[in-house]
């Protein structure tokens, strides 16, 4: 997916690293204080505020109760992902086990991320395997109803599923929100790729899904791990 055209002051894009990165590990609103207490950036906690205040306006943040801190928006993730996520090489994933490739891929996927693992080939075997659920569903935000429905609803149709999204992208890319291709998933983040096979010429794709509050980078590396 192309990247997103965001200009932010350079204190602006500390404090919203910070937010991103601190609600993305503790999963709660980040306060004014929390910032001027765990980072080294040279503002005062009202300039911070103010800055918050600013980053809110502007669609990046948002407060979900009135007396507490904010938490990032899709806006924010995307911005994150184009701009501020430091891709690493991951270099600590089990072994997998003798089996199924794709079966065994998937499980250890999950099982690194804590997340939905999906892969589908589209070669003349057609195969789909996937892995995580019951972990996935582990995460707070699918005490959320609605998110559960929608998630749910993903196992009608998952070889579908798959393929629009195998259709979205030559190589790995991330959809957060509402950028996802299809309704069930909007309400979630998918971290993808394409394994390319040219003796069959059609490839297969590998699908990560969770929670928008998912942590990119990781994931991220952990896709191009096995994609590589």
């Amino acid at each position: 997916m192309p990247r997103s055209k965001i200009s932010i002051g350079n204190r602006e894009m500390q404090i919203l690293d910070f937010i991103i990165r601190d609600y993305i590990k503790c999963g709660l609103p980040v306060s004014s204080g929390r910032i001027y207490k765990k980072t080294d950036i040279e503002a005062a906690p009202a300039t911070i505020r103010n800055i918050m205040s600013e980053l809110d306006e502007n669609g990046f943040l948002e407060q979900p109760h009135i007396s507490g801190g904010r938490v990032p928006t899709d806006k924010a993730y995307r911005y994150f992902v184009d701009y501020l996520m430091e891709v690493k090489e991951s270099d600590k994933i089990e072994e997998m086990d003798d089996g199924d490739p794709f079966e065994e891929m998937n499980k250890t996927i999950s099982k690194a991320t804590k997340l939905f693992a999906l892969t589908a080939d589209f070669g003349i075997k057609k195969q789909l395997n996937f892995w995580g659920a019951q972990r996935l569903l582990d995460e707070p935000e699918f005490g959320d109803g609605g998110l559960l429905r929608s998630f749910a609803g993903l196992f009608d149709h998952l070889y579908e599923i798959a393929d629009v999204y195998r259709r979205q992208f030559d190589d790995e890319t991330i959809f957060i929100g509402k950028e996802n291709p299809l309704k069930e998933t909007r309400m979630m983040s998918v971290v993808g790729g394409k394994i390319k096979n040219k003796v069959k010429k059609k490839d297969a794709v590998v699908l990560i899904i969770g929670p928008r509050r998912m942590n990119y980078e990781y994931n991220y590396s952990i896709l191009r791990y096995f994609l590589k």
